[in-house]
């Protein structure tokens, strides 16, 4: 296990300089001897001014920047030094290891279980912590963990949104948003902390031991850097290895319910269990899933001791998350809806039958390795391809009946679907469901679906 005291006057890298290990460096600055910060992107992100909130934060801690050009390779050479607090910034990992002996990594999720940094690392025998397992050390009271390929975040801050309407001293952290670094020395005993946890996150963690945590669904995705399903759910299971209460399982989901089989001890939520549904009656969300992701956190709230009446008067005032089947507006004929957060092909099939009604799907953006054969199965009216998957969906739909167009990028995709909706003169819905990553155009999921409703909005205005 890692405590407080693991890291007093120990060297320690922090591998990525992002949100999460901007989080780590400030929290281990007080106990560390040196801390290393190595960031692959590093020079860029300083050159561009990316990390221009963060370097206000250096310069005032007395930072000193020294900026080099390579004549060479004309790229930026970075040492900064925090003299006061002894922190040292690099962009070459080799040159950390040679000069210094490491006792600890900080590693970020961006980082690639497999890649030459990690794998330098190992070689060099330094124990990799991850940041959520970092902070976790860090935090006091009691951790509320949940995972699944779909729904931990709606979930994360359905949970969040109960412990708040109990009055309860409560955090919201990890996956969706804020890393649990930031939120950790605010914590007391009487915390109630929820943690949304990804198969990143948990590539190097060891140690993380929950109070309680929830698997939500196994689905494909992410495959591109897990490489198989198998991989990508053993990652996944980890959240139960060190619980220290209740575990809990979503049995309408056939790879979580055959989960039951090792962790025997698990508790189950199920739609089909009509005993508790009476606690998410009456809510605001669309589609089973989304009443799944409901139920489940409102077992996760039981065991925090939540009344059964506290628990179901906070569901019925929550009203989801924005970008995950949100409706954005209707005019004349045509429904607009934004469910740019699917990123995979088992959240756009949960949205299709959410959906009623004849559907436009505009699907595609960054490739991640997966397959949409099971979307081509399904009786939709349209399907838009577009982006870098747009070759690998028309062909996981060839020989499918589906009326399927393809366009170069977003906007494109957006007007070849109005387009598509206003000749037909019956009503329809123009469904965001991507079931891709976004980042061959966009910065997230969020800045997609915020382009989205920019869209619909000039088309509302313009016709």
């Amino acid at each position: 296990m890692l405590y407080q005291r693991s890291f007093q006057d120990k060297n320690i890298l922090i591998l990525g300089y992002g949100k999460s290990g901007f989080s780590a460096t400030k929290l281990l600055t007080p106990f560390a001897k040196q801390i290393f910060v190595y960031d692959k992107s590093f020079s860029t992100k300083i050159l561009n001014n990316k990390l221009k909130n963060n370097l206000f934060l250096i310069k005032k801690n007395n930072f000193y920047n020294i900026l080099t050009k390579n004549k060479k390779t004309d790229a930026a050479s970075i040492n900064i030094v925090d003299k006061e607090n002894n922190i040292f910034f690099e962009n070459n990992i080799q040159k950390i290891l040679a000069k210094n002996k490491i006792h600890f990594c900080i590693v970020s999720p961006g980082f690639d279980i497999n890649s030459k940094e990690i794998n330098l690392l190992k070689h060099a025998g330094v124990r990799l912590v991850s940041e959520l397992e970092l902070g976790a050390a860090f935090c006091r009271g009691k951790i509320f963990a949940i995972t699944g390929t779909n729904g931990k975040t709606t979930t994360s801050n359905a949970l969040f949104h109960i412990f708040k309407n109990a009055k309860k001293q409560c955090f919201l952290c990890g996956n969706v948003g804020t890393p649990i670094t930031e939120i950790a020395p605010l914590t007391t005993n009487k915390s109630l902390i929820v943690c949304e946890v990804s198969s990143f996150q948990m590539e190097t963690t060891k140690h993380f031991a929950p109070y309680a945590s929830a698997m939500l669904n196994i689905q494909p995705d992410h495959l591109d850097r897990h490489k198989t399903m198998k991989n990508y759910a053993f990652q996944k299971t980890k959240i139960f290895a060190n619980c220290k209460t209740k575990k809990f399982l979503n049995f309408d989901d056939q790879v979580t319910k055959g989960l039951k089989k090792k962790y025997f001890d698990a508790e189950y939520f199920s739609l089909k269990n009509k005993k508790s549904l009476f606690l998410i009656k009456n809510n605001k969300l669309l589609g089973n899933f989304n009443q799944s992701n409901l139920l489940c956190a409102a077992m996760l709230a039981k065991s925090a001791g939540i009344s059964s009446a506290q628990i179901s008067q906070a569901i019925k005032t929550f009203r989801g998350l924005p970008h995950r089947l949100q409706f954005v507006a209707k005019h004349q004929h045509i429904t607009f809806v934004n469910d740019s957060k699917s990123t995979n092909v088992a959240s756009t099939l949960a949205a299709l039958e959410a959906v009623s009604g004849k559907t436009i799907l505009m699907l595609g953006g960054a490739n991640k390795n997966l397959c949409f054969g099971d979307i081509a199965k399904k009786e939709i009216f349209c399907v838009i391809a577009f982006g870098e998957a747009k070759e690998k969906i028309l062909e996981d739909f060839g020989g499918h009946n589906t009326n399927i167009l393809s366009a170069e990028n977003f906007e494109s995709a957006f007007n070849l679907a109005t387009q598509v909706a206003k000749a037909h003169k019956e009503d329809i819905t123009i469904l965001l469901s991507p079931a891709c990553a976004s980042f061959d155009e966009f910065q997230n999921y969020a800045h997609r679906g915020t382009t989205f409703e920019n869209l619909v909005q000039k088309f509302v205005e313009e016709n």
